[in-house]
């Protein structure tokens, strides 16, 4: 697989037309203040427009900003820069990680309230990997941070070579050819990020649910989170931390969540140890956000920075 596959985005580079500025401002400030894009309906309520002009014009911004990526961030990114392994953090203090488990995790009443708002929210069974998932996450605290950005949580979980043998043929055939760590993970990144394209993407399952993603059915195992071929986060964030984890690499979801007051709900992301550091990952288009060293960020340097993300003219 060349590198100019690992990095085309969803919406190819076929530009038809020229981007309306005023159109491209209102889809990023919106996107920035509320953490997710307009829709079609705004856009078209916004500049009075029909369904069709709406989808027109979103194409171009989408394909526009794709030309960004690939133009812009593609070699500040480059899968075979060599960086100095950062020095991870040593070991933390015992930290108990108990009291910080569950819905219950966060200390703040706000921050449990948000956390209760969005598990109302969650559409899996009780029990199943994805509500599981959800429901025994750790809540990040001043208290766990020390833990989680430490060499305590750079470890990986005993694999036993052959029992996932789909995800062994996805890893080898994705990651040819790469030699380090970073190589591997911005490979499966890109994989992960651009499931209409994917190789391992079923037509089975749009012929029996359509072409829209909500329709499809929810969870699965990892396999069957790659043949379906969707955006659902904190599916596919799974997935792409078990590759990693059988690379070999370590790897973590993370939940975001948003104030109930604005917007209730959240995000699921993931975090890839290279470079002697973690580094998050937007799963749903593919997306790292660079420090000024060159390194990606973690979750807690966005967190401390946020012009991290701003800065970057394609998001």
């Amino acid at each position: 697989m060349s590198e100019d596959i690992r990095w085309k985005t969803k919406a190819g580079f076929k530009e038809q037309g020229e981007v309306r500025q005023d159109i491209l401002d209102y889809y990023q400030d919106t996107t920035r203040q509320r953490g997710y894009p307009p829709f079609l309906l705004e856009i078209g309520l916004r500049f009075d427009m029909n369904k069709p002009q709406a989808a027109h014009e979103y194409t171009l911004i989408i394909q526009h900003l794709a030309h960004i990526n690939y133009e812009q961030q593609k070699p500040k990114q480059d899968v075979d820069m060599l960086l100095e392994p950062k020095t991870v953090a040593p070991a933390s203090k015992t930290v108990d990680l108990k009291p910080f488990t569950g819905r219950n995790g966060w200390p703040d009443l706000r921050d449990r309230m948000i956390y209760w708002h969005d598990a109302a929210e969650i559409g899996y069974l009780p029990g199943t990997v994805d509500y599981v998932l959800h429901d025994e996450q750790i809540a990040l605290t001043p208290e766990t941070e020390s833990y989680f950005y430490s060499s305590d949580a750079v470890n990986l979980p005993d694999y036993q070579q052959g029992s996932r043998p789909y995800l062994e043929k996805v890893l080898q055939e994705t990651t040819e050819g790469c030699q380090t760590d970073r190589a591997k993970a911005l490979a499966l990144v890109r994989l992960i990020g651009n499931p209409d394209t994917s190789p391992y993407r079923d037509p089975a399952y749009i012929d029996m649910y359509g072409p829209n993603y909500f329709e499809r059915p929810l969870g699965g195992t990892e396999e069957q989170v790659l043949q379906k071929g969707w955006h659902m986060c904190n599916e596919i964030t799974r997935a792409l931390v078990f590759l990693c984890q059988i690379a070999r690499i370590p790897a973590r979801t993370l939940f975001l969540f948003t104030d109930p007051l604005t917007h209730v709900g959240g995000h699921a992301v993931t975090e890839i140890f290279f470079d002697g550091k973690w580094n998050l990952v937007e799963n749903n288009q593919g997306v790292m956000f660079l420090t000024d060293g060159g390194y990606f960020a973690s979750a807690v340097e966005i967190r401390d920075n946020p012009a991290i993300v701003n800065r970057r003219p394609d998001v």
